[in-house]
């Protein structure tokens, strides 16, 4: 990625935008679930599950206890079960 272009701040958090109600089998039922805009993500972000976030040509679900934080260069770092 071009570097300079990367949003290096988690000053100005990226909130939802909208909310779905999302059927996780792991949790038998459909919850309330934050939907964001991966562009909107800066590093540093971090996320708790559920979450889904939409980016052109790609869709990240995260279930109920996955948490996500965008790294230094823009990447997703998922951890699976922790939250």
């Amino acid at each position: 990625p071009a570097i300079s272009n990367l949003r290096r701040t988690a000053a100005a958090q990226a909130e939802p935008r909208g909310w779905r109600e999302v059927y996780f089998r792991e949790a038998g039922v459909r919850l309330r679930t934050a939907i964001y805009a991966r562009q909107h993500l800066a590093a540093g972000r971090r996320i708790d599950g559920p979450a889904v976030i939409e980016e052109f040509g790609a869709t990240t679900v995260m279930g109920p206890g996955d948490r996500m934080e965008v790294g230094g260069l823009g990447e997703m770092r998922i951890a699976v079960g922790l939250a």
